[in-house]
Formats: structure tokens, C-alpha cells, sequence
């Protein structure tokens, strides 16, 4: 699937074990390779962060977030978790719901708080962002 304007795509920390390790493991669970993956510090990013949030509100936010374009607009954190569940499990949104209702969310949202910031002393850094398999590389964006 080329990339385009509707393309879903998930940024990353490419700095962050974690963040590698969940990437792979998306790669997994997304048979139908509807996703596509962009170092929050790359290019795409860059670009499309510009496009789309002038005032830089967003980058304030990074790299402690995730962020994920779901072909139109651009969630973060907890937001994010649950649009890319959304997209890879269409069966699930019922839960997934559920899981965005308050105060459900709230604990959700501080869940993902904590864990950003703790991320590097408990899984440390990265000094490249590791791709994965060749076959996976079409997936991944500058």
C-alpha cells in the first residue's frame, strides 16, 4: 500500500527500547500491514507536524508521547493507544469505548504519563531506531 494523505502512521521514540519493542510488536499483530512507522524524530514527523499543528502546541508534547495519524487527525498518548487498537481490532470498539469514557480515561491517560516518563530508567535508551525485518521496511518512513 503506497502512503498517502490517508495513511495511517504511528510516531515513535526511536530513541526508546520500549517504543522499538511495541513497534515490533504491531508489526505482529497488524496482518493487513495498514500501518506504517516514523521516528518521532524523522523527517515525516517534522513534516507533518508543521502542516498540521501550526502554534507547535504538539511538539511541546514530544518525545514523551506517542503519536498516531489515523488519516485525518493526529491523537496522542492514551488517544493514540486507543485509535491504533481501533484500527487493528474494528471488533473491539465497543470496549475500546468504553476504555476512552472518564474517568476510565483519566486513569488510562496517568497510566501512559508514568510510563513515558519512566520508560528510559526502567528500559533504556537506543542509539538507532531498529527497523526490524527487511520485509518490514516499506512500512517505515523517514
Amino acid at each position: 500500500m503506497p502512503v498517502t494523505p490517508m495513511t495511517p502512521v504511528l510516531f515513535f521514540d526511536g530513541n526508546c527500547h520500549l517504543c522499538n519493542e511495541s513497534v515490533r510488536l504491531l508489526l505482529k499483530l497488524d496482518r493487513h500491514r495498514r500501518l506504517r512507522y516514523a521516528p518521532l524524530q524523522g523527517e515525516t514527523a517534522r513534516i507533518l507536524f508543521e502542516q498540521i499543528d501550526e502554534s507547535s502546541s504538539l511538539t511541546r508534547a514530544l518525545p514523551d508521547s506517542i503519536v498516531f495519524f489515523d488519516g485525518k487527525r493526529l491523537l496522542v498518548t492514551w488517544k493514540a493507544l486507543l485509535g491504533i487498537a481501533s484500527l487493528l481490532w474494528p471488533g473491539a470498539r465497543l470496549l475500546l469505548a468504553v476504555l476512552a469514557f472518564p474517568p476510565i480515561s483519566w486513569g488510562g491517560a496517568a497510566l501512559y504519563r508514568m510510563i513515558a516518563a519512566l520508560r528510559y530508567r526502567v528500559f533504556g535508551r537506543a542509539d538507532y531506531c531498529a527497523v526490524g525485518k527487511k520485509a518490514d521496511r516499506e512500512l517505515f518512513l523517514p
